[in-house]
Parts: structure tokens; sequence; C-alpha cells
């Protein structure tokens, strides 16, 4: 049976491919987000091509539906396979939605509530909760002090590495030294690194 795709289908699949890439953003770890990125990459990669031959085949009487699906599965493929644009925008979103929320976790450090208690790394804080997922992963941040002045330092990961890819994470501090750090990350890397507000930074560790 032939399936015959219109506007309004078209429009959906794309809130769809919306909806489940914020879903794998938030919810699933680094492996499983992984093998999705491959296996969607290719499926729309493969659709791509089909529609991108059909508009050479009906190029004669060319629809404006025509073109629409292989601009729609053109971005939907380029934002997939290029992961790190699509999640540096939706780190800006979820900057905006969990400031409060990550701003009170920082005061808590502040306070002495909240401190690193992962066995295998110093540094590492497991958040008393699961929900809602303001560090990718686990909700895991990572606490530093710089040891002559106990400047603090918070990252939240908004993408945990695997294999060798470079994590990201929203990353608050008050120290000087890591300010000059990231600072010189953003002239080198600013696609990948960018100072979003007084104190808060979006840094990739390459």
């Amino acid at each position: 049976m032939k399936i015959v795709m219109n506007k309004k289908a078209l429009l959906a699949v794309f809130i769809g491919w919306l909806f489940f890439t914020v879903l794998i953003y938030y919810l699933a770890d680094y492996f499983i987000e992984a093998l999705v990125w491959l296996g969607l990459s290719l499926s729309l990669f493969v659709i791509l091509i089909i529609q991108v031959l059909k508009l050479i085949r009906e190029r004669k009487t060319l629809t404006g539906l025509r073109i629409a699906k292989v601009i729609v599965f053109s971005v939907m493929f380029y934002c997939t396979f290029c992961s790190w644009i699509t999640h540096k925008w939706i780190d800006r979103l979820n900057f905006a939605v969990l400031y409060n929320k990550r701003m009170a976790i920082i005061e808590q450090v502040k306070s002495g509530r909240l401190k690193p208690n992962a066995s295998w790394n110093s540094s590492l804080c497991q958040l008393p909760f699961q929900w809602p997922v303001v560090s990718h992963s686990g909700n895991d941040i990572v606490i530093g002090r710089n040891k002559n002045t106990q400047a603090l330092s918070v990252s939240f990961y908004t993408y945990r590495n695997f294999f060798d890819a470079p994590s990201t994470s929203l990353t608050y501090t008050e120290d000087t030294a890591v300010v000059a750090s990231i600072e010189n990350k953003i002239r080198q890397y600013p696609d990948r690194n960018q100072r979003i507000r007084e104190g808060w930074y979006r840094v990739t560790e390459e």
C-alpha cells in the first residue's frame, strides 16, 4: 500500500522529530544517544535521497509539496547529523528554563549543603533528585574551588561524552583563572564555547 504524505503529515513528522530530539537530549544516556544519532541520521539520509530522486523525476511537474519535503528532510538530517549545532540551541533554551533551579543549587553549594559526594571523583556531586534534569546523564554536577582564593565553579553537563566525544557543560564560575581559561577557549573555538551572561558559560571540553 502506497503511503502519501500531505502537508499535515509532513508538519507532524517535523514536530515529532523536534519532540524526539529534545526527549533524547534530556533522558537518554550517552551510549543510547550515540545509537539513536547513528540510526536516525542514516534513516533521514535514506529518506532524503529518496525525496531528491523523486524531485528529479518529477522536475517537469514539480509541486510545492515535493520541494517542501526535500527542504524539511534536509533540515532534519543536517540538524541530526550535526548534533552539536542542535545541542547548542537546546542548551540556550535549557539555560533559560532551568536558570532559577541551577542558581538555587549553586546557593546550596555555597552554603555547604551540597558537596562532592562521589567516591570515584573528588569533584563530582550526585544531586539528591532525578527530576528536573539539570545535568545530563545522572544529575551529577562538578564542583571546583580555586586552591588559593576558594573561588567557586560549578558545571552542569548538557552533554556527557562517549568514547572520544567532548563533554559540554553550562558552567557558573566566580574564579578569574577559570574565566581566563574559558575566554581563551572562546577565542579558539567560538562555535563551541560561548559566554551566556555574567558568570555563566557554555563550555566544550576538547
